[in-house]
């Protein structure tokens, strides 16, 4: 199957050539399954040709609705977003309650201990 030839069929054409073409590929791989298939690349070339006729199907679809026109303003081309700088303030800000959390729970009898020596 070409792509060419989907190209003149309507939507309800291609819907019925899909449903044939999915019943075909159940068999096969109902036959693969069970051994009997001969001929492995056919479930290749028929899941090619149904992406064929989902591909034709889709273009008819679009082909039929009228694009919307979108409404763009040079500011929002001109002004790109710019990230926010990180100030080394927050780090110098953060540094002492870090510094502040040092002893832990196990660490804090022991400390208390070297301070009573």
């Amino acid at each position: 199957m070409n792509a060419q030839e989907l190209v003149g069929k309507t939507q309800d054409e291609l819907n019925t050539m899909l449903m044939d073409l999915r019943k075909e590929q159940f068999t096969l791989r109902m036959q693969h399954v069970s051994g009997q298939l001969t001929n492995p690349s056919l479930l290749r070339n028929i899941r090619r040709d149904v992406a064929r006729v989902k591909t034709a199907a889709n273009g008819s679809v679009k082909a039929s609705v009228k694009p919307v026109a979108k409404k763009t303003t040079d500011a929002k081309k001109a002004a790109p977003k710019t990230a926010a700088k990180k100030t080394t303030e927050t780090k110098a800000k953060a540094a002492p309650k870090a510094a502040a959390k040092k002893t832990t729970t196990k660490a804090a009898p022991k400390a208390a201990a070297k301070k009573a020596k």
